[in-house]
């Protein structure tokens, strides 16, 4: 399939045919081709994905979403080329995995994480999104001790 699926038609698929009609929560997605897998409670987006989902904007090659019987995004699992982004930050790695009940983001694969001015790099980053706290395995990057000029 060479034709892009609109983003509105494929939020509307993956609410009717993966997820009970309970459930408030939706990820805004385009990608080239969706497979749900209704057993294993997953949709796989495929080919130029763009998604949003709570305060976050994912760019991959491939994305998988969980959900729970009740119909709760569990996770988001973005591979090839992935850029995250979230107000003025911006993430770039090879895969990066959010785990949607503790809003934590997991970086792997030359993950670098820019914000501020400051450039983080490590082998992997996780970030807990409803806590702000940052962990990097192998840390290394560029910080601005004085962000806004002051003395």
């Amino acid at each position: 399939m060479n034709s892009r699926i609109p983003a509105s038609t494929l939020t509307f698929l993956f609410m009717l045919c993966a997820v009970p009609a309970t459930s408030a929560e939706t990820v805004d997605v385009t990608a080239d081709s969706l497979h749900i897998d209704r057993d294993r409670r997953m949709a796989t987006f495929k080919g130029h994905v763009t998604a949003r989902f709570e305060s976050l904007q994912f760019f991959c090659a491939v994305m998988t979403v969980t959900y729970s019987e009740a119909g709760a995004i569990t996770s988001l699992q973005a591979t090839g080329g992935v850029t995250v982004k979230q107000k003025d930050a911006t993430a770039k790695a090879a895969t990066a995995i959010y785990d949607a009940t503790q809003g934590v983001l997991v970086l792997k694969g030359n993950p670098v994480l820019e914000t501020g001015g400051h450039r983080l790099l490590g082998d992997a980053i996780e970030v807990n999104l409803h806590t702000g706290r940052i962990d990097v395995a192998k840390a290394r990057g560029t910080f601005m001790l004085n962000p806004g000029g002051a003395p």
